[in-house]
């Protein structure tokens, strides 16, 4: 854990993932949170339909945590690239797999809730990670596509 990973408005987290087992459980191929606490932001692999979720915590929110889940299933033993955008100035988080929305909803307004956890990766993933990278900012769709396309010169985190 360190200050800079404790992102308050905006943050996109991306990585490459494949996965190669199951585990019977949620996987976490990364967050940064643990269980059911305050989560900063992160994202996870539901156990009943490998579908990928991310989820966070909002500063003076009635509920702990709110997520929002995918529809496109990653346990295909491909390669996927995957990116979760927390926008709170929008209000908004959306989900991309391979570039293309895959899940999108409403966030109550508020700054991202910090904690002095430390960011995981692979913690209860049977799979390989690779490129993790964090932004402070939400990127827009064009620029997770350049990512894809290896036009990264242009993205500055």
């Amino acid at each position: 854990d360190t200050a800079d990973l404790d992102l308050l408005e905006e943050a996109t987290l991306a990585f490459w993932l494949k996965l190669t087992g199951e585990t019977g459980t949620w996987q976490f191929p990364v967050t940064k949170f643990l269980s059911n606490q305050s989560r900063n932001y992160g994202v996870y692999i539901r156990s009943s339909d490998f579908h990928v979720a991310m989820s966070t915590s909002l500063e003076g929110a009635s509920y702990p945590h709110s997520d929002v889940a995918g529809r496109v299933a990653v346990n295909d033993g491909n390669w996927h690239h995957i990116a979760a955008v927390f926008d709170t100035t929008a209000g908004e988080m959306r989900l991309y797999i391979d570039g293309e929305e895959d899940g999108r909803r409403r966030a109550d307004e508020g700054l991202l809730k910090t904690n002095d956890e430390p960011l995981r990766i692979g913690a209860g993933t049977h799979g390989v990670i690779d490129d993790v990278t964090l932004y402070a900012r939400a990127l827009p769709s064009g620029e997770i596509r350049s990512i894809l396309s290896g036009n990264v010169g242009k993205l500055v985190p």
